[in-house]
């Protein structure tokens, strides 16, 4: 009798450690609004640039050889991005996550 108990309970443990981790996790990701992407272009020229530095919300990527990139984990709707790179002018633009994830960034040279 008392194994038999013993063992229910240890079940009951159990899931309830993974409702709990599964109500952990969801809590986690509803946090957590998207993914911004887009490439980065010459004003001018309209080829891509590689290397240009892309902030959003204390992260910083850089665009590959394509002039492409992508941003991860974001955590909230309405952003700030800034686009930066040597002999260009840096170029700050308003993103709104619920209207736009991909954006396309043209640059001056200096």
């Amino acid at each position: 009798m008392k194994k038999k108990l013993g063992i229910t309970l240890m079940a009951l443990l159990y899931v309830s450690c993974i409702a709990v981790a599964k109500i952990a996790t969801n809590s986690v990701e509803k946090k957590t609004y998207g993914v911004i992407y887009g490439n980065v272009v010459d004003a001018e020229a309209g080829e891509p640039i590689a290397g240009a530095v892309i902030e959003i919300c204390n992260q910083k990527v850089f665009s590959d050889l394509d002039g492409k990139f992508e941003i991860n984990g974001l955590k909230s709707n309405k952003l700030q991005m800034r686009v930066s790179m040597i002999s260009y002018n840096t170029q700050t633009v308003e993103i709104d996550l619920s209207k736009q994830s991909n954006v396309s960034i043209s640059i001056l040279q200096q």
